[in-house]
């Protein structure tokens, strides 16, 4: 989950291309973690990353 906080904070200053090569497959396969939390906080990832990604 250190992860998806890093991500977060990370996303928007490293640009487009970076989240989609980099990070987005990270956020992805956490997306399929059997505990509840972690995907509850990939949906909160993916809601933060997404503008950068719709540029």
């Amino acid at each position: 989950m250190t992860c998806l906080f890093a991500i977060n904070a990370l996303g928007e200053p490293c640009g487009q291309e970076i989240i989609q090569r980099m990070m987005l497959p990270t956020v992805i396969t956490l997306a399929s973690d059997p505990v509840a939390n972690v995907r509850f906080n990939v949906a909160k990832t993916l809601n933060h990353i997404y503008p950068v990604l719709d540029q």
